[in-house]
């Protein structure tokens, strides 16, 4: 039977927001043992229990000190970049998204035109459209035209380089 995916909220009870702390703690620690030895990076763990004072450290190394004074001997600059807490991680998530949804939008909106233009081909009246669509489909126009002009540039050039570049430019303007 597989896991229910819970809801990350706020556990009310003492109870079982404990048990959640001391089940989900073994396993990240479990997965930092795993890096270590899989990976063979150095790796430690430092985990303040709420309410407690006492952290609870896990190093792959007999001292965590060997892996936390070089980190803390490089400029401010450097450890910063190679540090990430929740708020920023989640900015960096939400600009990529942002990305990928307006790099989407663009693809659609392309798509759209494509299919338009086929449409107009075809025969459709443009009577109906707006301006802002109609431009575009301007743009797509002109942009499939100056790929064709292009390709025919190319093809040409390379018919020319074979030496059949005369008998194969008849056939192509006549």
């Amino acid at each position: 039977m597989g896991r229910v995916k819970m809801k990350l909220a706020w556990i009310e009870k003492a109870a079982a927001r404990n048990t959640s702390y001391k089940k989900r703690k073994n396993g990240f620690l479990k997965k930092v043992k795993e890096l270590s030895t899989l990976c063979d990076v150095k790796a430690c763990a430092i985990i303040y229990p709420c309410g407690g004072t006492v952290p609870e450290v896990w190093s792959s190394t007999p001292n965590p000190m060997d892996i936390l004074v070089p980190f803390m001997q490089e400029p401010e600059l450097e450890r910063r970049k190679k540090m990430v807490n929740q708020v920023s991680f989640l900015q960096q998530q939400n600009m990529k998204l942002e990305e990928q949804a307006l790099k989407q939008e663009k693809e659609n909106k392309e798509l759209e035109n494509i299919v338009l233009l086929g449409q107009c081909l075809e025969g459709k009246d443009l009577s109906g459209l707006d301006l802002e669509t109609i431009s575009s489909l301007s743009w797509l126009v002109d942009n499939k035209l100056k790929l064709v002009k292009e390709k025919v540039a190319k093809k040409k050039a390379e018919m020319a380089a074979d030496g059949e570049g005369y008998i194969y430019s008849l056939l192509l303007f006549t």
